[in-house]
């Protein structure tokens, strides 16, 4: 990483019910705010947080056109889930979607999260979890190997056209 560049660890909240999802791993993102001087802590989308630090941005609302450079230019995403009847039922669509710019996530293993194998998507159980799969994918060697390859790893298990032709099944047609 360059001199005065900086890494962006993301969190894509589609609404203000996700707030207790991110308070799952807010005191690790202050720690790691802590340790490492070139990182910042994005939100974006409606959410509220305790977390207060300068390096903490804030972004409301997105663009539909700017969101795809807005994951692309993270360093890596997070998806943190209460393990919910509502949050079983959640698809993995930012961990599919970050891998397509080649982005490693860390991310709870609930809903569809929980069955998605691909190197490049960690799953955290625990506070310690996801501090320790944070500070991995942060060390530059780690990072290599997670993010090279991952959109190709990702397409292998995301088929769109498998998944349209079993909907079109499902619905009739």
């Amino acid at each position: 990483i360059a001199p005065g560049s900086e890494r962006r660890i993301s969190y894509f909240s589609g609404t203000s019910t996700h707030d207790r999802d991110l308070a799952i791993v807010a005191p690790v993102l202050e720690r790691l705010l802590r340790r490492h001087d070139d990182l910042v802590v994005q939100f974006v989308g409606p959410v509220s947080s305790s977390l207060q630090h300068p390096r903490i941005r804030k972004i409301e609302r997105v663009p539909f056109g700017d969101y795809l450079h807005i994951v692309r230019t993270s360093h890596l995403c997070i998806a943190p889930l209460e393990d919910t009847p509502f949050n079983q039922c959640k698809s993995a669509l930012k961990a599919f979607e970050a891998g397509e710019m080649n982005v490693p996530t860390v991310a709870s293993p609930v809903g569809e999260y929980s069955q998605v194998r691909v190197e490049g998507i960690l799953l955290a159980t625990s506070p310690q979890e996801w501090e320790d799969h944070l500070e991995f994918v942060l060390h530059p060697s780690n990072y290599s190997k997670l993010s090279v390859g991952l959109r190709e790893r990702m397409r292998s298990y995301t088929n769109v056209e498998a998944s349209a032709e079993k909907f079109l099944e499902f619905a009739g047609w």
